[in-house]
């Protein structure tokens, strides 16, 4: 690390290895200063000896289930159990290279104008954390309603994989989830009747 370095490139480069030592279970101790050098030294914990299926290389989050396989594609990737009973949904990681916050925030409308055609898709919530982090909240019936989705007008947002890959600093991961409980009478203060929220 003796070798200078632009801001920019010891920017990816810190947020690759702190990322990294999250999915191998390190803890991360930086000073970043005032001339350019990146100082990063990394200690074990107990996590490190635990982690039998580290995720190198995605964003932070869940460890996937053990009997899962994480499935890797274009831009994003995808972990989680399919095909069980009871309703589903996605959680959906979205971290953003610096400055290209405004083109995840244009991807989210796309996708919130392709799930509005999805009947089978909802409640869907679009999220941002910060300048960089961004999320999707989803719900579906059950597992073939997730599917549906998949391939639907929403869903199929994802198949723009080098889009992806130009504006995301990890790929996407698309966390599958059950959803075990829920309140469905209120939605954002609003009471909810089968012909829709009340005003």
């Amino acid at each position: 690390m003796g070798k200078e370095m632009g801001k920019d490139q010891l920017h990816r480069m810190y947020h690759m290895r702190r990322w990294t030592s999250f999915a191998l279970g390190l803890s991360t101790e930086h000073d970043f200063q005032s001339t350019g050098k990146l100082t990063i030294a990394f200690k074990e914990n107990s996590m490190a000896q635990t982690a039998t299926n580290p995720r190198t290389g995605t964003s932070p989050g869940p460890n996937p289930p053990d009997d899962t396989e994480l499935e890797v594609h274009q831009g994003w990737v995808r972990s989680g159990r399919d095909n069980t009973p009871g309703m589903k949904g996605y959680y959906i990681n979205l971290e953003a290279k610096p400055g290209y916050g405004d083109k995840v925030e244009k991807l989210l409308q796309d996708i919130h104008a392709g799930v509005e055609k999805e009947p089978g898709t909802g409640p869907w919530f679009g999220l941002r954390y910060s300048d960089t982090t961004f999320g999707i909240f989803e719900a579906m019936h059950d597992a073939e309603a997730r599917h549906a989705h998949d391939v639907g007008p929403g869903g199929s947002n994802f198949l723009r994989g080098a889009e992806l890959e130009e504006m995301l600093a990890y790929p996407a991961h698309l966390y599958r989830v059950d959803i075990m409980y829920g309140k469905f009478s209120v939605m954002l203060g609003k009471k909810i009747t089968e012909t829709g929220p009340s005003t």
